[in-house]
């Protein structure tokens, strides 16, 4: 299982995506889990991961956990909402 972290302001998805595409061609990783802890996100930077999660699940079919560690609002709830499951 391979475990993102999704902490603090995010203000570019650059390095989250990058990661995400990496675990997701990793044939390895059975699952990926998204360690979120974000009080507040850029509109456009979580609505960028959130589209990109929901393509790479398509294509490479992984399950996503969201796992909401304190705080989750705003484009971190978005994020969150990509996943299968989101556990609070």
């Amino acid at each position: 299982v391979g475990v993102i972290p999704v902490r603090g302001t995010l203000c570019d998805s650059t390095a989250l995506i990058t990661q995400l595409q990496s675990f997701f061609r990793d044939s390895d990783l059975k699952a990926i889990v998204l360690a979120i802890d974000c009080p507040q996100a850029a509109h456009g930077t979580a609505e960028t991961v959130f589209h990109e999660i929901r393509q790479l699940k398509q294509e490479y079919s992984k399950p996503v956990v969201s796992l909401v560690e304190n705080v989750c609002t705003d484009g971190g709830y978005l994020i969150a909402c990509a996943g299968d499951t989101i556990i609070a």
